[in-house]
């Protein structure tokens, strides 16, 4: 799916393969699989909900399981990494993939 200036209203998205651009989500359930690249610019989130499914509720799980083993300081660098745009790649010194929007 590729969205541009459009409004959804208490729906449930699935992000996977999608691309949306400056889009408002209103009351809506956002669901990632982590299956497909997400590209996302110049949306406006109200009030949702995310769902995370298949590959992403279990990446989601390994963290909470590395965070409450110890490895805190992993989590925090990752979602740090997060914040500030720069994310972790198992490359060291490459930087990692940035999804691009499909042409879909």
């Amino acid at each position: 799916m590729v969205a541009t200036n459009k409004t959804f209203k208490k729906q449930q998205i699935v992000l996977d393969g999608g691309s949306f651009y400056n889009c408002t989500f209103d009351e809506c359930e956002l669901i990632y699989s982590g299956l497909m690249p997400v590209f996302m610019n110049g949306n406006t989130l109200k009030n949702c909900r995310w769902r995370f499914d298949g590959p992403a509720i279990n990446t989601m799980a390994f963290l909470t399981m590395l965070y409450s083993s110890g490895a805190k300081d992993l989590v925090e660098a990752t979602f740090s990494g997060v914040r500030n745009g720069t994310l972790m790649n198992a490359n060291p010194g490459q930087p990692a993939p940035t999804p691009q929007p499909s042409g879909n």
